[in-house]
């Protein structure tokens, strides 16, 4: 395997803002790549929640934890209402990982 369609897929999502199979998962769901674009922005948030909190404001991490968790708990619905159970692990694997941030600042 070579490095040059990681380095490809990386710029593609530099220039555009989310990559190709994002978009086309969200479409599969019926979304439109503005509400993709737009959910990125609390995952961001809550990203940097995490640091905060790690950095010692528990609060924050704790808050931003619980934000993700909720966040994902709605894409996992979403794909259950739309019977996309092909495309629920990733949802699925970054919720779980949300309730264990949500575990650590509890």
């Amino acid at each position: 395997m070579t490095i040059a369609p990681i380095i490809g897929r990386i710029q593609q999502t530099a220039v555009t803002g989310t990559a190709d199979f994002v978009l086309a998962n969200a479409r599969s769901l019926g979304l439109s790549p503005t509400f993709v674009t737009l959910t990125g922005i609390p995952k961001a948030v809550a990203a940097v929640g995490l640091g905060i909190g790690l950095a010692g404001a528990g609060t924050i991490g704790l808050l931003a934890a619980i934000g993700l968790v909720v966040f994902f708990a709605c894409a996992l619905t979403l794909h259950v209402y739309r019977r996309a159970f092909g495309k629920i692990a990733a949802p699925l694997v970054f919720g779980l990982r949300a309730l264990g941030a949500l575990a650590y600042f509890a």
